[in-house]
């Protein structure tokens, strides 16, 4: 018995070893290489878990905040295949088409409006969120009670409202070294 066990004492350093190993071939495979984009990816993927069970309730409006616009197409087109809906973009302007394109975006069930008015963009985003059960919108079109009321609205409605990556720039920079979250 002693033997054993001190076999497989040794044995657990080489154990693992090895699952580190085949987690980094993984996480490479993936093109995870950052534990920011790991954080990122479990977040997303919580996410989309949530919102895919089915519960008999309705979905609750998702505000998914991310460091890549990658995360944000895999999420919309996980999400877009998984209710075979269609899904809207408000406020941006400058999307990645062929990225959405690789990440499963079905771009033929796709609604744009790169650049509303902003006196309007409220309403057209409660409209579309009446009709499409995803709305992904420029948070910066909103201010943050415009935003709640908005994720209220999409509630009542049965959507989710997705808002988009931050667009680094040197506020942004700045205020990521004030708190601690540039490295």
């Amino acid at each position: 018995m002693w033997n054993t066990l001190s076999q497989t004492k040794q044995a657990r350093p080489e154990r693992l070893q090895h699952a580190r190993e085949v987690l980094k071939a993984a996480e490479s495979q993936l093109g995870v290489n950052s534990q920011k984009e790991k954080q990122c990816q479990r977040v997303v993927q919580l996410g989309i878990e949530g919102a895919a069970r089915e519960t008999g309730r309705r979905k609750s409006p998702t505000r998914l905040r991310n460091d890549s616009w990658l995360e944000l197409y895999r999420s919309v087109g996980m999400q877009q295949a998984a209710h075979r809906s269609w899904i809207a973009f408000v406020g941006l302007a400058h999307l990645g088409w062929a990225c959405c394109l690789e990440q499963g975006v079905d771009l033929e069930h796709v609604i744009t409006i790169p650049q509303p008015e902003k006196e309007n963009a409220w309403q057209v985003c409660a409209v579309l969120s009446e009709a499409i059960p995803l709305v992904v919108v420029n948070a910066r079109l909103f201010s943050a009670s415009q935003l709640r009321k908005l994720q209220a609205r999409a509630f009542r409605n049965g959507a989710q409202i997705l808002t988009s990556p931050p667009i680094s720039g040197r506020n942004e920079t700045k205020r990521q070294l004030a708190i601690g979250k540039v490295g």
